[in-house]
């Protein structure tokens, strides 16, 4: 059985929290102000997500959620409003982290089931960043979650039923993808630690699970 040397705890608040879910909302950061926020998805490009000012109209961050050839939507010019592709975002506040912190979730209708993936935004040094790498692909089975240690370090992991394309080989029907990430307070972002192959029935993972806040639009 796989087990982690540090115990981690689930983060306060997630338990009784129900975050909205947005496809576009204005909110307030501690040094950008004001900032509308949106989430788009368009024939040939990836899903996005923008943040403008809303005191000067400066486009501050557009970052793809979700990339690679699966992610640009391309379904004809004859159904031009008919998408696979869908892009939902929510608003969290978690001491230690920035805040407010934006959890976008991009989700990819297929045939059995969907395909999604995740980024988390925030204000690091007064600039609006993408906090996480390009973080992989998970399906329906898989989780996105976010704990914090007792020592206050916070850690994300990514769990998948199949690896990565680029990756050596898929992971089977009992095998699940791990991917770890940890918070660099130095550099305001997570980097990756580690990916690996584990058992499904020994991943026993705890914290708060992104994907979760989602409800309905993350159970496709």
């Amino acid at each position: 059985m796989v087990k982690f040397a540090v115990v981690f705890l689930l983060l306060a608040a997630s338990a009784s929290e129900s975050p909205t879910i947005f496809t576009s909302r204005t909110l307030n950061f501690p040094k950008a102000g004001p900032v509308l926020i949106e989430g788009t998805v368009k024939q040939g490009h990836y899903p996005r997500l923008s943040f403008h000012s809303q005191e000067n109209g400066r486009l501050l961050l557009d970052a793809e959620v979700g990339r690679g050839s699966l992610w640009k939507e391309v379904v004809g010019t004859e159904r031009p409003n008919n998408l696979d592709i869908d892009l939902r975002f929510t608003v969290l506040h978690r001491p230690g982290l920035p805040d407010p912190l934006i959890v976008a979730l991009a989700r990819r209708q297929g045939g059995s089931d969907c395909g999604y993936n995740s980024a988390i935004f925030g204000e690091v040094n007064g600039r609006l960043l993408e906090l996480t790498p390009s973080l992989p692909d998970h399906w329906m089975r898989g989780q996105v979650v976010l704990s914090r240690s007792r020592e206050g370090q916070f850690k994300l992991t990514v769990t998948s039923e199949r690896y990565q394309p680029k990756d050596v080989h898929y992971a089977g029907p009992s095998r699940m993808a791990l991917y770890v990430y940890s918070y660099d307070r130095e550099q305001g972002k997570f980097v990756e630690v580690r990916h690996s192959e584990v058992n499904s029935d020994d991943l026993h993972e705890a914290g708060e699970d992104l994907s979760s806040l989602f409800g309905e639009f993350a159970q496709c």
